[in-house]
């Protein structure tokens, strides 16, 4: 399996221990992902999430016998009604 399969399984396997039965995660492609957390969660949960994310990718992943680092970016939005987000807030109404 090439480098970016075994990235995307740790990725994926991250998110899966990691999230709660109430967010939701998506692939945007590439290496570009989103996540949406569940209703309540607020900004010091999103940061806990970042930094068990940001943890779990700090661990190296062999490939080939050599261990190779995963690095990643993070941006999070704080937002009490999605609507806000929008452009127009009638595609969401």
């Amino acid at each position: 399996m090439p480098a970016a399969g075994q990235v995307l399984i740790r990725v994926a396997d991250l998110l899966r221990t990691t999230l709660q039965a109430e967010d939701f995660a998506a692939r945007l492609g590439g290496d570009e992902f989103c996540l949406v957390l569940g209703a309540g969660s607020g900004e010091p949960r999103a940061r806990a999430l970042v930094e068990q994310l940001r943890k779990g990718l700090d661990q190296p992943l062999r490939y080939r016998g050599h261990p190779c680092r995963i690095s990643a970016s993070f941006g999070v939005v704080i937002a009490t009604d999605i609507t806000e987000l929008a452009e127009d807030p009638q595609l969401y109404a």
